[in-house]
């Protein structure tokens, strides 16, 4: 399997899936293929798509396109973001298609 080594990869997958089973397996396959290097050679490679609960908080709290929020700056900006379970709709999106978000579990500074 091939595994992505950039975060602009995320963004390939808003115009190619939809709300299919298909499509969920794909989005579930590219976080399980992720990879991220940090500058010190950390690699990081335990990514998963998050729960529908996780995709809500990020975009209750997340600012939007033209005003960023306190917590979190606006980062999810597609009309629907794959969750473990299927599509999450957005509200706060400014573009249309399914977007896909790996996110990881960090433990003990890991």
């Amino acid at each position: 399997s091939t595994r992505v080594r950039s975060s602009a990869a995320s963004d390939v997958y808003k115009r190619q899936l939809d709300d299919s089973d298909n499509s969920l397996r794909v989005a579930r396959e590219h976080c399980a293929n992720y990879v991220e290097v940090a500058e010190d050679g950390t690699v990081y490679d335990d990514w998963r798509l998050p729960t529908e609960a996780e995709l809500k908080i990020i975009m209750d709290f997340q600012g939007t396109e033209n005003a960023d929020a306190d917590a979190i700056d606006y980062l999810l900006n597609a009309a629907y973001y794959y969750s473990a379970s299927g599509r999450v709709s957005n509200s706060k999106n400014n573009m249309n298609g399914t977007g896909v978000r790996c996110v990881r579990d960090v433990y003990n500074g890991k």
